[in-house]
């Protein structure tokens, strides 16, 4: 299943339930019914023709396919377009396996107040499984840290609320402020936020880990700033809709405020009522329309950040993480992996698009459920205008342009957005899909289509909260580290493990997690582990 599913191979199927395509599927597919008991696919409903089971239910069977050519061969693969959204190579496969669940029990025993000795050993059937755990345990467990200590700093900078740009720079300036979470050892900011694919570093993996020493001039401490505060940037960015994260949860959000928006909104009525014969356009639906807009670009990246000017003209990702140093402690990023997504006027192969040759875009779709109602939307007119917004939020400094030969490209402008902390969910029917908004503004949004599915509504307001907000701001910061103990490693290697793992006062990048093989209770005491 896996390697049919990865590798794109056609005959991959995907099977919705029916009601949760509606009738305005994205991608090509057929009505089928499947049977409850036996899972036999038939086109009529009805008894299952395998086993004479009477309740089937209505799936959705996508069937598009997609070809292109490779010098002279031509290729089929399967379309993995979503039919709720048209987001196409975003689908991700779930599971609750077991080093997924234990990841998280360990995290959240480490983050607990009640822990006072933070040390765990896991047990696994095979050499491979613990040497693997091991780095997944430190991988998985490495957000939640990074979570925590933002979580505090917001609670230190933010209540009730904070420009954007601002707290990053308060942030910068709070690793240097006694009494604040950040402001910590240099060998303690290592242990607990240097990223994963950081570790390689001569200062990290020789000096600090093999001599307990970290050289007066490294510039290592330097880089884990930076690469906290860049999490900070994706946290609400490009990472704002995976994963448990600070937004999610309804910790925070950032957004441009309602009220620049209703300004923007009622100079461009005008424009759209002379140009586009928008008669009957209702300044408050405008108003969703421009708020989708603009949190759609922030949820795809397309915020400015100074690290970007290059690639926010160029578009080269690759480009981006190999040069200025940033390989050193920017996360690693990729075409098909999360990263910054601006949206290009020009020809940037890796940006969003207007337009899609192919079918609607996401703007298209986002046009014609906002606006469709109140005004007949010709082809190719949600493009039109989208640039004649982007001309008035441009003069107010919402988005902010940058000029290349490919074309241009928009982004927001990090001054136009602000950090809010008291937010609320709008909810879609049952709660099955949930957008994190300023309080403030919730109930001037209800109503509003679906960002991520256009066809549904947000129609209601929920409280947000809870124990894992909670937990982020009152847990404890304490990074998991891992490492694996098996007869993989040298004698003295082991040995020498054993011992920063036994001891009573601990460095704190000494491991506190022993992934293990059942080998280890021969000729080891674990009770005076």
């Amino acid at each position: 299943i896996y390697n049919c599913w990865f590798s794109g191979r056609p005959e991959s199927t995907r099977l919705y339930a029916e009601q949760s395509v509606k009738k305005r599927s994205q991608v090509e597919g057929v009505t089928q019914h499947a049977c409850t008991a036996c899972g036999n696919l038939q086109q009529n409903p009805g008894a299952c023709q395998a086993c004479g089971q009477e309740e089937l239910l209505a799936v959705y069977k996508v069937i598009a396919q997609r070809s292109f050519s490779i010098g002279q061969v031509q290729h089929t693969r399967h379309d993995t377009t979503c039919p709720a959204c048209g987001n196409r190579n975003r689908l991700l496969l779930l599971g609750a396996r077991n080093a997924t669940l234990g990841s998280q029990v360990v995290e959240h025993s480490w983050a607990s107040p009640f822990n006072d000795d933070k040390k765990l050993i896991a047990f696994s059937d095979s050499v491979q499984d613990a040497a693997h755990r091991a780095g997944f345990f430190g991988a998985r467990t490495y957000l939640n840290n990074v979570r925590t200590g933002l979580a505090k700093v917001i609670d230190e900078l933010a209540s009730p609320g904070l420009n954007w740009a601002d707290f990053l720079i308060q942030a910068e300036a709070l690793f240097d402020k006694p009494g604040s979470i950040l402001h910590m050892p240099p060998e303690k900011l290592l242990a607990e936020f240097i990223g994963p694919n950081m570790t390689w570093q001569r200062d990290w993996a020789d000096e600090l880990l093999k001599k307990g020493v970290l050289p007066g001039s490294s510039r290592l401490p330097g880089k884990v700033r930076k690469r906290l505060l860049w999490q900070a940037y994706s946290e609400f960015t490009y990472l704002s809709h995976r994963g448990r994260n600070l937004e999610r949860i309804g910790k925070a959000t950032i957004s441009v405020p309602l009220e620049r928006i209703e300004v923007v909104a009622e100079t461009l009525l005008s424009t759209l009522q002379e140009q586009f014969g928008a008669k009957g356009l209702d300044k408050s639906v405008l108003v969703r329309w421009l708020w989708g807009l603009l949190n759609h670009l922030r949820r795809r990246g397309a915020v400015m950040h100074p690290e970007l000017a290059a690639y926010a003209a160029d578009g080269n990702v690759y480009g981006l993480i190999r040069s200025g140093g940033r390989g050193e402690w920017m996360p690693s990023m990729g075409e098909r992996t999360p990263r910054p997504v601006f949206l290009t006027l020009g020809k940037q192969r890796d940006f969003d698009q207007l337009t899609n040759s192919k079918g609607n875009s996401w703007f298209d779709r986002w046009a014609a459920a906002c606006l469709g109602r109140q005004m007949l939307l010709a082809d190719g007119m949600a493009a039109d205008l989208f640039h004649a917004a982007a001309v008035v939020l441009e003069d107010v400094e919402i988005l902010i342009r940058t000029k290349d030969h490919q074309g241009d490209t928009l982004a927001i402008n990090p001054q136009a957005l602000e950090l809010c902390v008291d937010t609320a969910y709008l909810s879609t029917p049952m709660g099955k899909r949930r957008l994190t908004v300023p309080a403030s503004a919730a109930k001037a949004l209800q109503g509003m289509p679906c960002i991520d599915a256009t066809d549904e509504l947000y129609e209601d307001v929920l409280p947000t909260g809870g124990w894992l907000s909670d937990r982020f701001s009152q847990g404890d910061l304490r990074r998991v580290i891992a490492a694996e103990h098996t007869g993989l490693l040298e004698r003295a290697e082991r040995e020498a493990l054993e011992i920063r793992f036994k001891s009573k006062l601990p460095h704190d990048w000494y491991e506190n997690l022993l992934s293990a093989t059942p080998t280890l209770e021969m000729g080891v005491d674990i009770g005076d582990l």
